[in-house]
Order: C-alpha cells, then sequence, then structure tokens
C-alpha cells in the first residue's frame, strides 16, 4: 500500500515539474517565425529605415538596415530562426543566451517583476547598430524603428530589451500602436528583443507539443484514479484468499 501510495506521489511530482516547463509564456510560432518587418519612416520627405533622435526625441538623421542589396547599412534585424545564417557582427552567443533565458523561466515575472500577469512573449528578435552608428547611445541618442507585427490598436503591447546579464530585461519606455497596426518604439539601448502581449488563450512553450496543461492534469487524475482502483482490487482478492 505504501509503495503504491510512493508511485502515485512521484508521478503527480514529475507531471508537476512537467507542467513548470509548459509555463513559459510563448506564442508558439515565437521561435521560428521571422523578424518584424522594418517599415520605412520619412525625415525631409526622404525614406530611411530607422530615425536617430536627440536627447529632446526630435529627428535629427535617418539609417538604413543591412540588406543584400545594401551592404553598408547601419542596422541589423535578425529572427531568432535567422540566427544560424546571422551577420557576423551580430552576437549570437548572447542572442541565445537570452533565449534560453526566456525558455527557462516559469514566469514571465523571473525575468521583469513588473511584467503583468497574463502577458505572453509575442515576437524575440535581436537589433544590432554597426558602423559609423552603433555608438549613438553613448552620445545621448535613440533610435525610433517601426515594426509591422499586426497590431490591434486595443492590444496591449509592451516592449523589453536584455543587453547585459547584469541590467537584466529592461522596459523600453515609448512603444505606439499606430492604426495600420505598426508599432513605432524609440530604443536608449540595442540588443536582444522581446514584444509581450496579452495572453489570447494561445500560449504555449516553444519547446513543447500540444499537450495543455490541462490534458496533463487530467492525466495525472486518471493515473491516480487507476492506481487506487488497483490497490482495492488487490484488496479485495487478499481478503478473498
Amino acid at each position: 500500500m505504501k509503495k503504491a501510495i510512493s508511485i502515485i506521489l512521484s508521478v503527480v511530482m514529475i507531471l508537476s515539474f512537467s507542467l513548470s516547463a509548459f509555463a513559459a509564456e510563448f506564442r508558439p510560432s515565437v521561435p521560428s517565425k521571422d523578424h518584424p518587418e522594418v517599415v520605412p519612416q520619412l525625415f525631409n520627405g526622404v525614406s530611411f529605415d530607422a530615425l536617430i533622435l536627440d536627447g529632446y526625441n526630435e529627428v535629427i538623421e535617418g539609417i538604413h538596415l543591412v540588406t543584400y542589396k545594401n551592404p553598408d547599412g547601419q542596422i541589423i534585424v535578425t529572427a531568432y530562426s535567422e540566427k544560424n545564417t546571422a551577420d557576423g557582427r551580430v552576437d549570437v552567443v548572447y542572442f541565445e543566451a537570452s533565449y534560453e533565458e526566456i525558455l527557462s523561466a516559469r514566469s514571465l515575472r523571473e525575468l521583469h517583476e513588473l511584467i503583468p500577469v497574463g502577458m505572453i512573449v509575442r515576437d524575440f528578435f535581436d537589433v544590432t547598430l554597426v558602423g559609423t552608428y552603433k555608438d549613438i547611445f553613448k552620445e545621448g541618442k535613440k533610435l525610433q524603428v517601426r515594426f509591422d507585427i499586426g497590431a490591434e490598436l486595443h492590444e496591449k503591447i509592451m516592449a523589453l530589451t536584455r543587453c547585459s546579464d547584469e541590467s537584466g530585461w529592461e522596459f523600453v519606455e515609448s512603444v505606439t500602436i499606430n492604426p495600420d497596426g505598426t508599432v513605432t518604439v524609440i530604443f536608449d539601448k540595442l540588443c536582444p528583443v522581446i514584444f509581450l502581449t496579452e495572453n489570447d488563450g494561445a500560449v504555449e512553450s516553444p519547446a513543447t507539443s500540444d499537450i495543455s496543461t490541462a490534458a496533463l492534469w487530467a492525466l495525472a487524475a486518471v493515473f491516480g484514479m487507476g492506481s487506487v482502483c488497483m490497490i482495492i482490487a488487490s484488496k479485495k482478492r487478499a481478503r478473498a484468499k
């Protein structure tokens, strides 16, 4: 009897640990999706991929993305799914470490205590400044980038960056949802970025299958009930003898 109870408790405990792995609050598509499309912005009648702002948030200059056709661009946006083919100037090791930190967290509150309950990661990517402009933040300047993420006006979007192990994940103060579904973000530092949104019921850890938390608990309950029935049946057989 004691041995059977120990087995049941062990199984329940294992399932409990398994459930904590399912608590990584990701949209299922996060690790495989492309980076958000960067939407051009106008400055003095010229289209740029990002705008440099001064300390008063006034636009002072525009820069472009690094692309195959424009290798001399100054900004690189990399999705996690692109890490194996990333530009050599992207810190892929740190990028992967940031992803693993999110993945191992049982709650987003472990990343930052002020992240509201019920938020999930909808996008994870890296933004890197290179060339002449890589040190603009040291000069007190900022970078404004507009991303097409198909956001809804009523949607709650938050952005965080992780630029060092010491500082951890930090909120980006300026995030604006535009009527066309794009999001305008003003960065005062650049590194791995996450966009958070409210849970719409599509929460799933990137490392899991389609098994849900409820299904796991149901499995635990069935296993427990089955074990109890087996114990009762064995005791009845023992009395019958």
